[in-house]
This record gives C-alpha cells, sequence and structure tokens, in this order.
C-alpha cells in the first residue's frame, strides 16, 4: 500500500524465468525482540484506538509481559493484537507486521 511517499508492505520486482519468490531476511529469529517489537508498535498504536480496543490491548500486553505464558496464550493474544492492528487501518500497519512477524516465530519454535 502506498500514500502519499510513504510504502508500507513488500515490494517484489521480477524479471525472467526462474524466480524464486519472495525472500524475507530480515535478521536473526529472535522471539524475544519479535515480542519487543509488538510491545513499541502496539504501545504507539494505543492512543489511536476506541477505548475498548485500548483495553483489549492492555490485556494481551499484560499476557506478553507475563513469564511462563503459555504458547496458546501468547499466539492468542499476537492474535487479538494482529486483528485490533487491522481495525486501526494504515496507522496499525506497523503493530500488524510485528505481531505477523511474532506470530510466525512463535509457531517456529
Amino acid at each position: 500500500m502506498t500514500t502519499d511517499n510513504h510504502h508500507y508492505g513488500d515490494r517484489v520486482t521480477q524479471y525472467g524465468d526462474h524466480n524464486t519468490g519472495i525472500v524475507k531476511n530480515y535478521g536473526t529469529p529472535d522471539l524475544g525482540a519479535a515480542l519487543r517489537a509488538v510491545v513499541a508498535a502496539v504501545a504507539a498504536l494505543r492512543g489511536q484506538v476506541p477505548p475498548e480496543d485500548g483495553d483489549a490491548i492492555d490485556r494481551s500486553l499484560a499476557v506478553l509481559g507475563t513469564a511462563g505464558a503459555g504458547t496458546g496464550d501468547v499466539r492468542r493474544a499476537l492474535a487479538q493484537l494482529a486483528g485490533i492492528a487491522v481495525a486501526a487501518g494504515p496507522a496499525g500497519n506497523p503493530a500488524l507486521e510485528s505481531a505477523r512477524t511474532a506470530l510466525e516465530l512463535l509457531h517456529t519454535q
């Protein structure tokens, strides 16, 4: 999606045959770092959502901040945060992308 001079999402250009698709090398697959990125992105989004979504964000962040939270609980919290980010529209894109990254890493653990 492009708005003004900002581009969100992947930009793919393909030439000729034998394309391998999108290769995403964004660094070391560190779930802890990915979760910290989610917290930062959602904190930036927090003031731009309705109060009921803010309450849901707080509950989800509490789960992410709980030592020993189960994988299922973390997955559900990330999914809820991703849903709120989608509902927030373009302002939610950073939170959505960070939640997706964390979910992908969670599934590889």
